[in-house]
């Protein structure tokens, strides 16, 4: 829910402040800056690391 908020407040923030910057792009300037978004949450995502998971337990899942 904290998530939603932030977005809430900082997305019209942010294209004001990309049109303020790039005024001559028109509307193309909302795109530059959701790719710079999207390029920022693809390189915080490289450093997720995931536990592998082993479907070859030994062990039977409870009630089973």
């Amino acid at each position: 829910m904290a998530s939603g908020v932030v977005a809430a407040v900082l997305g019209p923030n942010l294209a004001v402040w990309v049109n303020e910057v790039y005024p001559a792009l028109n509307y193309a300037n909302s795109f530059v800056a959701l790719s710079g978004l999207y390029i920022l949450a693809l390189l915080l995502l490289q450093g997720v690391r995931f536990t592998e998971v082993d479907t070859h337990s030994s062990q039977a899942r409870p009630g089973h």
